[in-house]
Order: structure tokens, then sequence, then C-alpha cells
């Protein structure tokens, strides 16, 4: 399965599985919470997950999340 996934969308998974909120990640990127719900919307689409955990989980499976950061 290939995921392409967006840079913005790569910061967002990023924040999501270091335990970050919408809130804090808007502030990281300077988006709106409402922008940052969008890409969360997105990214389960894309990595076909239905929470946040499941999408952590498939974003190390793929290789777009590392635990070297």
């Amino acid at each position: 399965m290939t995921t392409s996934l967006t840079t913005r969308e790569r910061d967002v998974l990023h924040g999501i599985s270091q335990g970050y909120t919408t809130k804090e990640i808007a502030s990281q990127l300077y988006l709106s919470d409402h922008t940052i719900i969008s890409y969360r919307k997105s990214l389960l689409s894309k990595l076909q997950a239905m929470n946040a955990p499941a999408m952590v989980r498939k974003g190390f499976e793929l290789g777009i999340l590392t635990t070297n950061g």
C-alpha cells in the first residue's frame, strides 16, 4: 500500500504521535484548530484508520514515522 501524505499531513501526524492536542499542533504549525481537524480527517482516510492510535501505528508500519523523530 502506497500512501502519499503532504508535508503538513506528516507534520500533523508527527504531532499526534507525540501526544499533542489539536490546539497544540495548531499553535506549533501556525494554523487554525479547524485546519488541524481537517488534516486529521484526511489522515484517517488516507491511512484507513479508525482513530488516532491506529493512525500512529499505520504511520510507523509504513515508515512515515520513525523512533528517531
